[in-house]
């Protein structure tokens, strides 16, 4: 499945995703605005926004570090800081029970990050630019 989004909108989201356990997620940001704050890059959930039924992207509060939240309290968290204005490729692989955050900037190799995180139930709604939480859109491209 693919997802095209023009960054004519504010966000895009799409339903129907296909189950199963695992899948990857692949896509170039750069953050436009530090908002300081939790800002959504990625996320993908069942229409709920309670843990544990969101996997999620973000920025971390400070506005500038990855973040990968889902599964209750666990989350992955990546030490590097994403520069305003500089483009990154981020992925996000889930592979059974394990799951990956890969963060790269445009010309350099990538960081990893992994962990066991609970698998959301049954995901149906796979978002680019917001959370399903209000107010943790992303500011950038």
């Amino acid at each position: 499945m693919s997802v095209r989004f023009n960054g004519n909108e504010p966000y895009t989201a799409t339903t129907g995703l296909p189950g199963g356990t695992a899948w990857t997620v692949t896509f170039w940001a750069r953050i436009a605005v530090d908002r300081n704050t939790y800002s959504s890059l990625f996320s993908i959930d069942n229409g709920s926004t309670t843990s544990p039924n969101v996997r999620c992207i973000q920025t971390e509060s400070d506005g500038t570090g990855p973040y990968m939240w889902g599964g209750g309290a666990s989350g992955i968290t990546d030490n590097r800081q994403m520069v305003v204005g500089d483009w990154y490729r981020l992925a996000l692989v889930k592979d059974g029970t394990t799951t990956r955050v890969y963060t790269a900037a445009a010309t350099g190799a990538p960081t990893t990050a992994s962990a066991t995180l609970a698998e959301p139930a049954t995901p149906t709604t796979l978002r680019l630019g917001a959370g399903p939480a209000t107010g943790e859109w992303f500011d950038g491209n």
